[in-house]
C-alpha cells in the first residue's frame, strides 16, 4: 500500500512538470526500481509485483514512449529473473553504486563532448554508436570512483563501525 501511495504521488508530479524539469521526467525508471528492491528482499509477494509491474509498464511507455519502456523492461526482468555469475558481472556489481550516482552527469559530459565534435545532429548509426561510447565513458568514470571515492569510505566505516561495537 506504502508504494502504491509513493507510485502515485511521485507520478502526479509528472502531470505537473511533464518533461520540464528532468527530475521528475524519469521518476518511473526509479519507481520501477524500488518495486524490484522490494520484490527481491521479499517485502512485497509475487501477485503485487505483477499486478504494480504491469501498471508501471504502462505508466513507462505513456511518459517514456516504447523504445525506452523495452529496454527498461528487458533490464528490469533480466534483474528480477536471470541469475548467473561471471568476471563481467562481479565486476559490474562491484561499481554499481558509482556507476547509479555517476553515470548521467558522465553520459551527459560525454554525449556534449561527442557531440560538439561530431555535430549536433548525426546519423543513426553513429548516434547508436555514441551510446556505447557513451555507457563505456559511464563505466570507467564510475571504477575510477569507485577506487578514489567509494571503496575508501567503505574502509572508513568498517573502522567507525568496529570501534562504534567495542
Amino acid at each position: 500500500i506504502y508504494l502504491s501511495g509513493v507510485f502515485r504521488a511521485l507520478n502526479a508530479t509528472w502531470f505537473v512538470h511533464n518533461n520540464e524539469v528532468l527530475f521528475f521526467r524519469d521518476n518511473i525508471f526509479f519507481l520501477m526500481g524500488v518495486l524490484l528492491f522490494l520484490y527481491k528482499t521479499k517485502h512485497v509477494n509475487g501477485a503485487y509485483f505483477l499486478i504494480a509491474s504491469l501498471a508501471m509498464a504502462i505508466v513507462c511507455y505513456w511518459q517514456q514512449g516504447l523504445e525506452n519502456t523495452i529496454a527498461a523492461l528487458i533490464a528490469w526482468f533480466a534483474i528480477a529473473y536471470v541469475t548467473f555469475q561471471n568476471p563481467v558481472t562481479t565486476f559490474l556489481g562491484t561499481i554499481s553504486y558509482s556507476l547509479y550516482i555517476t553515470h548521467h552527469a558522465t553520459g551527459i559530459s560525454a554525449e556534449f563532448i561527442l557531440r560538439n565534435l561530431t555535430g549536433m545532429s548525426p546519423p543513426e548509426p553513429l548516434r547508436t554508436i555514441m551510446v556505447f561510447v557513451y555507457a563505456g565513458c559511464a563505466i570507467v568514470f564510475a571504477w575510477l570512483f569507485y577506487l578514489a571515492v567509494e571503496k575508501p569510505f567503505i574502509r572508513f566505516s568498517q573502522k567507525i563501525s568496529s570501534k562504534i561495537k567495542k
